[in-house]
């Protein structure tokens, strides 16, 4: 009996190494395809993305916000906003090729888009440009989006999926600085230092009060409200050495909070967590598609 099975026993020896050998072959062919396919798409997307984000024309007419559902009106805004980084660099993963029909229920070849799909899609930007001042970074995340193929391929942006965007933004001492320059009645203040650490916002300075000049000092944490605001917390504020009383800051809080209020603003804007590290604010943020205020 072990004769008559011997050459059986063989022959499933030998097709279990060739096709072992083979799915390793096919897995490795698999793996080499979506890396060549992450390796022409990278530099094309981050080719795209600057120059999108560098022109107010193209920041606003690459689609993204259309996806969300804001109207014309609202998108026009986005000038406003444009990045303009000095320099970026993509993160991205799950590539995929399809195409979407442009009428609903046509499927021909003629009536289909081709498209790119994205699970994963990080734009990572340096020294963004809002109004007068600099961030030093800002991710923007678009996971799960969809980009028209021949556009990509020619170098530009047209979303035709979005969900969401997502922000990582990191705000430095001297970013925080450079928000006075937005404020008329910051040019009262003088010789101000902001100092980052741990959970600890701490700044001084001067401010003139009519004639007078007087030295102040502020320690405080920032506190997340809602989604929507964040507040400053003072917890210790000192002039000319004197400190005050708990009084006179609730009053001055009361001027200076909200630090952060995205409900005022068209864009349905989310924040996840905003923390003090060292040196920098952290900030995770959601831009999610327009709420629809009239629905029950």
């Amino acid at each position: 009996m072990n004769n008559i099975y011997r050459p059986l026993f063989k022959l499933l020896i030998i097709l279990t190494l060739f096709l072992g050998n083979n799915s390793f072959i096919c897995a490795q062919s698999i793996s080499d395809s979506i890396e060549n396919q992450l390796l022409y798409w990278k530099p094309k997307l981050e080719y795209a993305f600057m120059k999108t984000f560098s022109s107010s024309h193209e920041f606003s007419a690459c689609q993204v916000f259309q996806c969300l559902d804001y109207d014309l009106a609202e998108i026009a805004q986005i000038r406003r906003i444009t990045p303009f980084p000095a320099s970026l660099t993509v993160e991205l993963d799950g590539i995929e090729e399809a195409y979407l029909p442009l009428k609903s229920g046509d499927n021909s070849v003629s009536s289909q888009t081709r498209v790119l799909k994205f699970k994963k899609l990080d734009v990572i930007c340096d020294k963004v440009h809002y109004f007068d001042m600099e961030i030093e970074r800002v991710t923007f995340g678009f996971p799960d989006s969809i980009i028209e193929y021949d556009y990509l391929d020619k170098g530009r942006l047209k979303f035709a999926s979005a969900s969401k965007i997502e922000l990582l933004v990191k705000v430095s001492e001297n970013d925080i600085l450079s928000v006075l320059n937005l404020y008329p009645k910051a040019k009262a203040l003088s010789k101000v230092r902001v100092s980052l650490i741990p959970n600890q916002c701490q700044s001084k300075g001067r401010v003139k009060l009519g004639i007078l000049v007087a030295e102040f000092k502020i320690k405080g944490s920032i506190k997340q409200v809602s989604p929507k605001q964040v507040d400053f917390i003072c917890s210790k504020l000192t002039i000319n050495g004197i400190p005050q009383p708990r009084a006179f800051i609730k009053t001055i809080m009361s001027y200076i909070n909200p630090v952060f209020d995205s409900s005022k603003i068209w864009i349905n804007l989310n924040v996840s967590s905003m923390n003090i590290i060292d040196k920098y604010v952290l900030t995770n943020a959601i831009i999610n598609k327009k709420e629809n205020k009239n629905a029950n």
